[in-house]
């Protein structure tokens, strides 16, 4: 596993698509993809992997964002029911060799500071 800050996935898919077929990754975690509705899970597509993206648009602003790459022979399934939204996207990994377990990625707006005190209320 690894994880990026890409500053727009859609500026840098080349290289990523490239690093990917080079690389021994099975699951990417990717922060600041600087995706919008405007952009299809198509254009940023990598080849033997699945994309999860949870764009960010606050305040009639875009930017942030993040997004998992998983090699598509890894089972997984997308937590929602733990999710703090609009902060993170959590996968529940299930291999044969293992228990299943639960990876998350998050990003938090540097205007965002408050919420981190919420999310200790709630837990």
């Amino acid at each position: 596993m690894a994880c990026l800050n890409i500053n727009s996935l859609t500026k840098h898919i080349d290289e990523l698509r490239i690093a990917l077929s080079n690389q021994c990754v099975d699951i990417l975690a990717i922060n600041k993809t600087k995706l919008d509705g405007s952009i299809s899970d198509n254009e940023v597509t990598v080849e033997g992997y699945n994309i999860i993206c949870r764009d960010r648009l606050v305040n009639g602003r875009f930017g942030g964002g993040i997004c998992f790459y998983i090699k598509s022979n890894i089972y997984f399934i997308l937590r929602e029911d733990l999710e703090i939204k609009p902060l993170e996207i959590l996968i529940e990994v299930r291999k044969l060799s293992s228990k299943p377990f639960v990876i998350s990625n998050c990003y938090r707006p540097p205007t965002y500071l408050w919420i981190f005190f919420l999310i200790l209320i709630h837990f």
